[in-house]
C-alpha cells in the first residue's frame, strides 16, 4: 500500500509522467487516489500552482480515479487551460 501523493511526488521530482506504469507493473486494474491526494499535491506539497494542475499531474502520472471531487472540476478546468487533453481521460 502506498499513498498516491507520495508516488506522484516521486514522479514529479523525476519528471517521469508515467511513474505508475501499470503495464510494467503487471497491473490490470485501476489506480485510485487516497482521499485528499490531489489537495495534498497542491496545498501541502506545493508541486503545482492550482487544483487543475494537480489533477492533470495525477492523471499524467497514472492515477485513474480520484477519491473525492477534485477530478470532476479540476480536470475540466485543466483541459480548458490546455494542461491536459481529453485523450488520456475517458468517462464511462
Amino acid at each position: 500500500m502506498f499513498k498516491v501523493a507520495d508516488v506522484i511526488s516521486t514522479g514529479a521530482r523525476t519528471k517521469n509522467n508515467d511513474f505508475m506504469n501499470k503495464g510494467e507493473m503487471g497491473i490490470k486494474g485501476y489506480f485510485v487516489s487516497d482521499c485528499g491526494a490531489i489537495d495534498d499535491i497542491y496545498y501541502n506539497r506545493k508541486f503545482v500552482n492550482s487544483i487543475p494542475e494537480a489533477s492533470a499531474l495525477a492523471v499524467k502520472s497514472g492515477t485513474d480515479l480520484n477519491c473525492g471531487e477534485k477530478y470532476e472540476h479540476g480536470l475540466t478546468e485543466a483541459v480548458s487551460k490546455g494542461l491536459i487533453t481529453w485523450n488520456p481521460i475517458t468517462w464511462e
